[in-house]
């Protein structure tokens, strides 16, 4: 049991390479992109970033109306990215790949902390708005 453990640990999560066959690894060897980009390191920031590009760029240009954001759903990946952040600040990996993992967890902790802000703000206002006035 422990040496099929062994072999699955080594095969599939001590594995730095996205692709481990013998055609990548001989590519690897000849082109330096293709390296960068076959080590998990390297790739999963770069797939964080392309995934948060669009929630930044919206909360940048504030075009989601503050009416549509979900405030529990904002709250939840803001805690999530400063969670993350404070995490990869332990780590202390001295790679290109951790310094974007905690950028883009950073900036996705403030984007989604200052949609937060804005949906709290929108309802703490309406709530105000349908008070029956006291005269």
């Amino acid at each position: 049991m422990a040496a099929v453990f062994g072999r699955l640990h080594s095969r599939y999560l001590a594995n730095t390479h996205v692709f481990s066959g013998r055609w990548a690894l001989n590519l690897e060897k000849s082109n330096a992109l293709f390296a960068k980009l076959n080590n998990i390191l390297h790739l999963a920031p770069m797939a964080k970033w392309a995934l948060s590009i669009v929630p930044i760029s919206l909360a940048i240009t504030g075009a989601v109306p503050a009416e549509k954001i979900d405030i529990k759903q904002s709250a939840a990946l803001g805690i999530t990215g400063f969670v993350w952040t404070y995490y990869g600040f332990l780590l202390r990996k001295n790679n290109a790949g951790m310094g974007a993992l905690m950028g883009v967890n950073a900036a996705m902790g403030c984007v989604h902390g200052l949609n937060f802000l804005r949906a709290w703000r929108y309802k703490k206002q309406q709530q105000q708005n349908q008070l029956p006035s006291k005269a």
